[in-house]
């Protein structure tokens, strides 16, 4: 996590992320609040924290690549964009 504080400092961005392979770690670099996200809903959450703003026109030409439509498609519905 000391690599994603240090880059997320330089960058002068709110969160920052690490994974060891087993978990996703995130940290509010404003509140210094650290965490596991654990789950889907979890990960839904930092999404819709991290994101300012998306539109159907961008969602449409995100799910023409067959590859990314599918993991998309399950966030979106987590998320209650479905």
């Amino acid at each position: 996590m000391g690599q994603g504080k240090n880059y997320a400092g330089k960058l002068a961005i709110r969160f920052a992320y690490a994974t060891n392979g087993q978990g996703i770690y995130a940290v509010d670099m404003q509140t210094g609040e650290e965490r596991r996200l654990t789950g889907t809903a979890a990960l839904c959450e930092h999404v819709a924290m991290t994101t300012v703003a998306v539109t159907d026109a961008a969602l449409a030409e995100h799910e023409k690549d067959p590859a990314s439509a599918v993991s998309w498609a399950s966030v979106k519905r987590e998320a209650g964009l479905a």
